[in-house]
């Protein structure tokens, strides 16, 4: 009977049109971001992921503030054990810069920038139960037009929960 009840849990991760709801808080080459997102999987090893967030960081003694969001499709690379999955991704960026605070800086200006590029990265997934799923995730950005630097990194954790 047990061996029923694992097989039954595991074809519960990773079933195609299963959806989820995630948040998070994570680090950033500057500084420190919250996010909250939606997935969806096409398949048994990939799924789709769009998500919003909030940046807020320092760099070179400007303190700023970034609002954006992220698409990317996910395909699973290998699983380990029945609750471990480790997942490569890719897809696109877009955010909005501001400046926040002007302490030291009233004769710099730094408008407010529309700026998007690419992402890619992992994902390692850890499935608490069926329902839940905690998250780690690094990726890095190659962005086309910023006023901090082009390229930035992310590296999250969060908690999924799979309906």
């Amino acid at each position: 009977m047990l061996f029923v009840a694992g097989s039954v849990s595991a074809q519960l991760r990773h079933v195609r049109t299963m959806k989820g709801v995630e948040a998070g808080y994570g680090v950033t080459g500057h500084g420190t971001l919250f996010y909250g997102g939606f997935m969806t999987y096409l398949s048994k090893k990939s799924y789709f992921k769009p998500i919003v967030f909030m940046e807020r960081g320092a760099q070179v003694g400007i303190r700023y503030q970034s609002v954006g969001a992220d698409v990317a499709f996910a395909y699973t690379f290998t699983k380990v054990g029945s609750s471990v999955y480790v997942n490569g991704f890719a897809g696109a960026t877009a955010s909005s810069d501001q400046r926040v605070g002007a302490e030291g800086t009233a004769n710099f200006e730094i408008p407010t920038t529309f700026k998007y590029g690419v992402l890619a990265g992992l994902e390692v997934e850890t499935f608490i139960s069926d329902r839940f799923v905690f998250v780690l995730n690094w990726n890095q950005r190659m962005l086309l037009r910023d006023a901090f630097g082009r390229n930035r990194w992310f590296g999250t954790t969060g908690i999924r929960y799979n309906f």
